[in-house]
Parts: structure tokens; C-alpha cells; sequence
């Protein structure tokens, strides 16, 4: 039948991924052929991306490389980047695989119901998270060794930081690439994009016009996607007659539902990710907010510079939070969406008030400590000094903002 022939090809593929894990694990032993298995690794690794919150990884020493170019972190990254794709994919089959033969034997447990399961579980995801760091730093093994060979010498104390990073987006890469093709592939009836990170004056109603017509409202949904540049997929529910638009295109999963209450999605590729937003588009569809508390005549902030910030931040009842300075490489992730966008344009000297919907900050989860789940937080930044070259990784300066 056509559910069989969906199973077999899934299957097929999976077992394919493994087996492509297992030959360049083999190829990673041996030297002379470790640059060609780094270069076919650097083509997947690079294929997509997901931001984790930078805030949870600032390394905590500054860059001591003076009087030469300071390679970006994605160069310092691009060897970690690469093994940590594979061995996150390698570590996702085999908790998929091990459930799997858990469940075997229970009734409605096996097949993709246990894959459903396996993918939909947060404690599996940090548990193949915390695999694939692990092995990582594991230096005795044939994969540390070569990221330890590879890396910048200066940069090696700086691994631990860069493990957990590259181990958190490719964990999360592989995650959504396995639930997106099972999507796809029909195991799950329909895809949904994540909760949150939807632009303002959401759900989209339409007056009721399209409840109950899924072709008409899929394609009210699309148009009202291509309208706004921060809107990169939609989520719509033609029963409801009512749709999100958001800053995402990758669907999460999927679920089980009765034809009367299903949600679908769609994208719009063409639109740019939310980093390469203006300032303008932003304060429309996300709610960021940028007033010039003072105009600043020194040099512009460009992307690639690195950057030093004074900055007081602020919950919404006045509390401080933080404050400090902290020197980044400006439009490279290393700050919160907030900032890459709310900086654009700003000069040395000048003073910028920030005010940060959650989307663009700490998100659903907060800052454990700190920032509470879905919390708009203001920034009072200045702009203290520049320079034309990237560092590896932000860190803080100091406790003292001025």
C-alpha cells in the first residue's frame, strides 16, 4: 500500500544516515583522508541553522590575538560545526532505534508511533544533546583529536563554550530535519510551526471569510505572509478560519487530529531571516522598539565589527537585571536578536534605548535567575568603542557599564 511504501523509503533513508555515520566515523581514524571526510561534513552542517541563546554560553575570557586577523567564529567553529551535525544525526537514530525496539511488542508501541514519541520528547532531545558534547571534548577519541588538530591553538581554551554551542544547534538541527521529513513523508497527518515567535496582531481572522475552506485560507495565509518581510511560514486552521504568521519555516512535528480540527503550514523561502531585518520592519511585525537617546559621531557599526557596549538592562517593573560592558562581533549571533537588529546604523558615542519583545530576547524559557518566561526587557546601551575585526566569542567586560 501507500502508508507501506512511505515506511520502507523512510526507512530506508534512516538506515542510510547511519551507515553514511558509520563510514566517516572510519574515515575520521585515518589522517590522510580527515580533510576530505571535514570538507563533505562542512557541506551538511552548514545546511541550515538554529540560534540557541547566547547568553547561556558567553565564554568568559577575552581574545589575547593582537597585531593579526582574528579568525570569525564561524571559522573557529567550522571542524566543531561539522562532527557535531554528524554525531547529533548518529545520536538522534540511535535513541530513535532504541525506543523503538523498547516499545516492540506493545500494542499501537513500535513503528513510528515509538519515533513520535522519541522526537517529541525534551529529555531526549538533551540527553542526545548532552551525547554528542560529550564526545566532542572527548579528546582521546578520533573525533576530539582531529577538533583539537584543527582548531586554533589560542582558541582551545575556548572549547568547552563552542562544544556546547555546536552541540545545542545541531542537536536541535537534527531534531527538526527528522520530524520535517516525517512530515512530509505523511507519518504525521499535519505539520504545525513552533508556539510563539509569531509577528504582532496575531491570529489572523480574516472576518471570518475563509471558516472551513482550507485552499482559500492557505492562500489568504500565504499572501498575508509575503506582505510582511519578518514572516517567513504561516500556521492556519481552516475549521477555526484563522492563521499565524511567523518568523519560522520549519515545522516542529505533526499530530494526529479529525478532519474538522487540523493545522497546517506553509513558508515563504524567499524572505530574509530575522538578523537581516530593518529596524523598521521589526518595530512593525515583531514589536522591537529603538529610540536615539543620543546620536553618536564616531564610526558606524558594521557587521564583522567588534563591538564594545555599555549596557544597563531592565525588566518590565524598572528592576535591573544586568549591566555592564560586553564586547561582541556585531551582526554574528552572539547577542540577542534584539540587539543585532537594534544597533543597525548606530555610531560610537551614541546611546540607544532597546525595548526587546520576548521573540527577539529570552523567549518562553527566560533567563533561569534572571528573566522571567516571555518577558519584554529594555536596554539602555551606549556605544563605547569598535574594531574591524570578529572574535570567536562575546564575553563581559566588566560590571560597570560606563
Amino acid at each position: 500500500s501507500t502508508q507501506m511504501a512511505r515506511i520502507g523509503l523512510l526507512r530506508t533513508a534512516t538506515l542510510a544516515a547511519i551507515i553514511c555515520a558509520c563510514v566517516c566515523y572510519l574515515l575520521a581514524t585515518n589522517d590522510v583522508q580527515s580533510d576530505v571526510r571535514l570538507l563533505l561534513l562542512d557541506s551538511a552542517a552548514r545546511d541550515g541553522g538554529v540560534r540557541m541563546s547566547q547568553l547561556a554560553v558567553r565564554a568568559s575570557v577575552k581574545d589575547q590575538v593582537e597585531g593579526s586577523r582574528v579568525p570569525s567564529s564561524r571559522e573557529v567553529r567550522k571542524p566543531i560545526d561539522a562532527v557535531a551535525s554528524l554525531l547529533a544525526r548518529e545520536e538522534l537514530y540511535k535513541a530513535v532505534a532504541k525506543d523503538e525496539a523498547a516499545q516492540r511488542g506493545r500494542k499501537g508501541g513500535a513503528g513510528f508511533v515509538a519515533w513520535k514519541k522519541t522526537l517529541s520528547s525534551p529529555a531526549v532531545q538533551t540527553e542526545v544533546e548532552g551525547e554528542v558534547k560529550s564526545r566532542l571534548l572527548n579528546h582521546s577519541s578520533a573525533y576530539g583529536a582531529q577538533i583539537r588538530r584543527k582548531l586554533p591553538h589560542s582558541f582551545r581554551r575556548l572549547l568547552p563554550a563552542l562544544a556546547t554551542e555546536a552541540a545545542h544547534e545541531a542537536t536541535s538541527e537534527a531534531f527538526h530535519k527528522l520530524r520535517s521529513q516525517m512530515v512530509k513523508a505523511g507519518q504525521w497527518d499535519v505539520g504545525y510551526l513552533p508556539r510563539g515567535n509569531s509577528l504582532v496582531g496575531q491570529p489572523r481572522t480574516f472576518g471570518g471569510k475563509f471558516n472551513g475552506d482550507k485552499a482559500g485560507l492557505g492562500k489568504a495565509c500565504k499572501e498575508a505572509c509575503n506582505e510582511h518581510t519578518a514572516c517567513r511560514g504561516y500556521t492556519y486552521n481552516p475549521s477555526k478560519g484563522v492563521c499565524y504568521l511567523k518568523t519560522v519555516d520549519t515545522p516542529e512535528g505533526g499530530f494526529s487530529c479529525t478532519s474538522a480540527d487540523c493545522w497546517y503550514w506553509g513558508q515563504v523561502l524567499s524572505h530574509p531571516h530575522v538578523q537581516s531585518l530593518s529596524i523598521p520592519d521589526a518595530e512593525r511585525d515583531l514589536g522591537l522598539k529603538v529610540t536615539d537617546l543620543k546620536i553618536g559621531t564616531g564610526e558606524e557599526v558594521k557587521k564583522g565589527d567588534t563591538v564594545t557596549m555599555g549596557y544597563v538592562g531592565k525588566l518590565a517593573d524598572g528592576s535591573v537585571f544586568d549591566q555592564g560592558q560586553y564586547v561582541f562581533e556585531f551582526g554574528a549571533g552572539q547577542v540577542i536578536e534584539g540587539d543585532d537588529i537594534g544597533l543597525k546604523g548606530v555610531r560610537v558615542g551614541g546611546k540607544r534605548r532597546l525595548v526587546v519583545p520576548p521573540s527577539l530576547a529570552y523567549g518562553s524559557q527566560g533567563y533561569p535567575g534572571a528573566i522571567p518566561p516571555d518577558a519584554t526587557i529594555t536596554f539602555d546601551i551606549t556605544i563605547l568603542s569598535l574594531s574591524h575585526h570578529g572574535i570567536a566569542s562575546g564575553y563581559k567586560a566588566s560590571n560597570s557599564p560606563s
